[in-house]
């Protein structure tokens, strides 16, 4: 998806308030509590994938955009010789309509058109033997301040995996990290609710709280999916049993047998 530039990450991230690209990403292993996380990036096509080695290959949680221009050349990991190579005429076209964080901010709730925003991208996963794991990346907001950090990269904010659960979160970051949304909804399944109960809550108490808004789509230590958002839409699929379930719009899912 940090390939595919109708998404709000890597390769068609939106720009910041200079028309900088800015990445954030995470990656969190949910058997073992390790995490990987890269803050502020522009010089990465893949920035979860360079979080990753971050989890696998050092000490440490998250490295900032210094650390990570240190740490890729020690492990020759690809850097774009022009950090431009990652802005899309589309994303001066978000650009030129937000000239303000807070025009674009009240857009993204509205959800006025598919067209003007798109989301963060995240995963949520169970392999056979039951380990759960997420990823979380994102260009940000359009217009924030150079240097800004949202929720995305943050243990609990933007994503969270342990034992019980996982999740992964988009939306108004600074709302998003005022709750610890991802940890908030895998809380929930600790407590004995199901996936689509714990994310209904947790999305309730954001709003609730603190008039935030955003989104989340969680899985369960029982592989149940279940998914959450108080604005007009949130992209999201899944895929269990050889069946696709997809949906935009609330109360959506279209299924799709794959066998």
């Amino acid at each position: 998806m940090e390939d595919n530039p109708i998404f709000n990450a890597g390769h068609g991230a939106v720009l910041n308030e200079i028309g900088q690209v800015e990445c954030d990403a995470m990656i969190m292993d949910g058997s073992t509590l390790n995490s990987g996380a890269v803050l502020a990036v522009s010089q990465f096509s893949n920035p979860v994938s360079l979080a990753r080695r971050v989890m696998e290959e050092t000490p440490h949680c998250a490295l900032n955009i210094e650390g990570c221009l240190a740490f890729a050349k020690k492990i020759g990991y690809p850097i774009l010789k022009d950090p431009m190579e990652l802005v899309t005429e589309q994303a001066k076209m978000k650009g030129n309509a937000f000239s303000k964080y807070n025009n674009a901010v009240h857009s993204h709730r509205e959800g006025r058109s598919t067209e003007e925003y798109h989301d963060t991208v995240g995963a949520v996963a169970m392999d056979t033997s039951g380990c759960i794991a997420c990823a979380t990346s994102t260009g940000g907001i359009p217009a924030k301040m150079q240097g800004r950090i949202g929720d995305s990269p943050m243990i609990g904010c933007g994503g969270y995996a342990n034992e019980y659960g996982g999740s992964s979160t988009t939306g108004h970051g600074e709302s998003l990290m005022k709750i610890t949304l991802a940890r908030e909804a895998v809380y929930n399944i600790e407590k004995g609710n199901n996936a689509q109960i714990s994310s209904e809550e947790a999305v309730q108490r954001m709003e609730t709280r603190i008039n935030g808004y955003g989104g989340v789509i969680v899985i369960d230590e029982d592989g149940n999916f279940g998914k959450a958002f108080n604005t007009k839409r949130m992209a999201w699929a899944t895929v269990k049993d050889d069946v696709l379930q997809y949906g935009l719009k609330p109360n959506e899912c279209i299924k799709v047998d794959l066998k």
